[in-house]
């Protein structure tokens, strides 16, 4: 099943990096631009259907909503950042409706040695970050052959997600989203399942659902003040919802946090 993560199709900067060492993902998809890093040994990448296996010194960048997963043996090591197109925007401006032809790259020693010494071994400041992402992103674009992305789906998802950002508390559905943006319902149903293989209310619930786990977390407010202010109607669907998503109830949830 692929799935959507919220968390990395937000803005204002956003920003998160991790080292994951003998560790997968399943395919899943965002907003944000992914760029990955192989540290040590070999990583098994698949970004829209394109394998590639990147050995240490090489990277792959995953474009925005592109559907993608890795899996990194036992020997292996693999830096992943998850940025804001902020970060970069005139990199972003330029590729639109382009792709590269393979999302593997390799950056020159000068650029790899700047993101070790000031991303990967330490945490620096959002300009430094801005230069590093820059010129991981310059090197990609100058190492790959362009082409012309012949499906625009990916752009009309994108927007469908900074629409539902904007409104997953209210009581929304496809047919809406469809009117909202001037497309038949079905070819919006079809367009999710086909490309996505997802659905709608999937989407959907997986914001109201991250909303949820922020509140719970952050916040002292009652089990129904949360399923309201997160776009749930009862507190039985909020319930059988988040328990589908975490395999917790939501007050099983707020105590395992205590």
């Amino acid at each position: 099943m692929i799935f959507h993560q919220p968390a990395n199709s937000v803005g204002n900067y956003n920003y998160n990096a991790t080292v994951y060492t003998a560790d997968e993902y399943a395919p899943h998809f965002h907003k944000n631009p992914e760029v990955l890093l192989v540290l040590e040994g070999a990583v098994e990448v698949t970004v829209s259907g394109t394998s590639v296996t990147p050995a240490a010194g090489q990277a792959v960048l995953v474009l925005p909503n592109q559907i993608h997963a890795f899996k990194a043996d036992a020997d292996s090591s693999v830096w992943v950042a998850v940025f804001s197109e902020e970060f970069v925007p005139k990199f972003i401006n330029d590729i639109k409706g382009r792709q590269g032809s393979t999302p593997l790259f390799t950056p020159p020693a000068a650029v790899w040695q700047l993101v070790l010494d000031e991303m990967v071994n330490k945490e620096c400041d959002r300009m430094m970050k801005k230069a590093c992402l820059y010129a991981l992103c310059a090197a990609y674009e100058r190492e790959v052959t362009w082409q012309s992305r012949a499906d625009k789906s990916d752009f009309l998802v994108g927007d469908l997600l900074d629409w539902l950002a904007c409104h997953y508390t209210e009581n929304v559905t496809l047919k809406g989203a469809a009117v909202q943006f001037g497309y038949e319902y079905h070819y919006f149903s079809h367009l999710l399942s086909r490309q996505y293989n997802i659905n709608f209310r999937r989407l959907l619930n997986q914001y109201r659902v991250e909303a949820a786990v922020h509140l719970l977390e952050s916040t002292d407010w009652s089990i129904t003040d949360i399923a309201l202010k997160s776009g749930f109607q009862t507190i039985r669907s909020f319930n059988h919802v988040f328990r589908e998503y975490t395999g917790k109830s939501p007050r099983e949830y707020r105590e395992g946090e205590l």
